[in-house]
Order: structure tokens, then sequence, then C-alpha cells
């Protein structure tokens, strides 16, 4: 049964749908993602636009499932036409990135119809922009949260993993419990932080 701030939000009216079997659509999704079905999640995400074509954000999702399944062209098409009704989504941002990112383009390919995306690059002047970060705060930092903290201020189209491996082969860092995964890892200068 749905309740009224189901109606309100589109994803939890997405996922409180049933789908032709009568299974819950978040219910399926979940499983499919859990054993990365990605055909049977863009299928699943098909029918669900055909019950909800206008609605932008299952729109976006099937772009989603298409970035998944390893279609970026199909994701970017799909993703091109929510950014077209909402531009400033950053949902629907970070997905066009994606996409374009998945193709070997980069933000300067699309033609956005404002100011093109911050994107972070795990290039020499980023490290160095984070290592005068980290001086600064002055405090050993999870890697975990701090990846989080880059995507919120820019499109980061690097992972987790990627990121730690980065500092682990900078001499500027020291990483700690990166033996434990990147989630456990922590970072700070590896020279003393500069007394002010």
């Amino acid at each position: 049964m749905q309740t009224d701030h189901l109606d309100e939000c589109p994803l939890c009216r997405r996922a409180a749908d049933l789908d032709d079997d009568g299974v819950p659509v978040g219910r399926k999704e979940y499983d499919l993602y859990t054993r990365e079905d990605w055909a049977a999640l863009v299928r699943l995400r098909e029918r669900q636009l055909g019950r909800h074509p206008d609605d932008v954000h299952v729109r976006l999702s099937l772009a989603e499932a298409h970035l998944l399944g390893g279609e970026p062209e199909r994701a970017l098409e799909l993703a091109a036409q929510c950014h077209r009704c909402e531009p400033d989504d950053p949902w629907i941002e970070d997905t066009l990135l994606e996409a374009l990112f998945a193709l070997g383009r980069t933000e300067d390919d699309y033609p956005w119809p404002g100011e093109t995306p911050a994107v972070h690059r795990l290039d020499e002047e980023f490290l160095a922009r984070l290592d005068e970060r980290l001086r600064i705060e002055g405090e050993p930092r999870e890697v975990g949260l701090l990846f989080y903290e880059l995507c919120d201020e820019a499109f980061t189209p690097f992972d987790l993993g990627e990121l730690l491996a980065a500092l682990r082969g900078d001499a500027r860092f020291v990483t700690e419990n990166d033996d434990d995964g990147p989630w456990c890892a922590w970072v700070r200068p590896a020279e003393p932080v500069d007394a002010a």
C-alpha cells in the first residue's frame, strides 16, 4: 500500500511499484544489483519507463542501467534527454559525466547550457591540492570520508581504490591501515605540518 509521502517521491514511488509478476520493483532491482545482472536490470527499467514515460528519474535510472551494462552511448542519449528537462539536477549531471568518461570523452564534449561542471582528475595538480588541504587540516583523515567529500565538490571519475593507490604511490602522503582495504585506510601528510 502506498502512502502520501511515497506518491510525492519519484524514487520511492518507482521502488514501490509492482512489476508484472507482482513483486515490488525495488526488491527486484536489489536482487539484480546483487547478481550484477545488468541486462535484466535494463529490461526491468525499460518496463518501468513504459509505465512512467514522463518520469525523468525513471528515464535516468534506465540510463544508469545501460552504464552498468556497458552501453555508455545509450546511457548518454537517455541522460541527455533527462538533462534537457532538468538541467540543474546533480544526479543527471553525474550520469551524463559518467557516460562521457566511459566513452573516453570529457566534460568539454557536451553542450552544457550553463557553466561546465567541475571535475576532479587524479593528476599532479589534484594531489598537490590534496596535500595542501591535509596540511591545513593538520589531522589524519579517513580515506573513504575524504573521497565522499571530494565527490560532493566535483565529479570524480575515479574510485576509492584508485585514490588510495595514488596516495600510496605519492611520497607526500603516508597511508595507514590500508592493508585492510580502502574503507579502513587513513592518510596524512608525510612531512610534519608547518606551525603557522
